[in-house]
């Protein structure tokens, strides 16, 4: 069993659904900017979707769980807060997007750093 392959798969399933529940069904009557946050997050889940689905997938190496787990946790941040925005128009969820791009941020540091060290 890969946890991880798993986990990108949900990741990767719950965006496809976001993302067409974004494409049909938001209210017609929404405003361009919260339908163009809500697109955003789906768009954002569903790349680091993948790219958590490659690390689940790479050969075991040194740092590889700290760049999944802080990929994970970024992106599902930054998506979340975008869809909470959007469709509950809790403004205070602006707040978290970019603790959720910064934790994907450093996600994506740790995986150059995994790539650098020799095993």
């Amino acid at each position: 069993m890969n946890a991880r392959l798993m986990i990108a798969g949900a990741c990767g399933a719950a965006g496809v659904c976001f993302a067409a529940f974004g494409a049909h069904a938001l209210p017609t009557d929404m405003p361009e900017n919260l339908r163009r946050a809500f697109s955003t997050g789906a768009d954002f889940q569903l790349l680091h979707a993948v790219v958590l689905a490659a690390i689940a997938l790479a050969p075991a190496r040194s740092g590889l769980n700290i760049a999944f787990a802080l990929i994970l946790a970024g992106s599902l941040l930054f998506a979340l807060s975008l869809y909470g925005l959007a469709l509950a128009g809790v403004s205070a969820l602006g707040a978290v997007t970019p603790i959720g791009g910064g934790l994907t941020i450093l996600g994506w540091l740790a995986l150059a750093v995994a790539g650098a060290r020799k095993g």
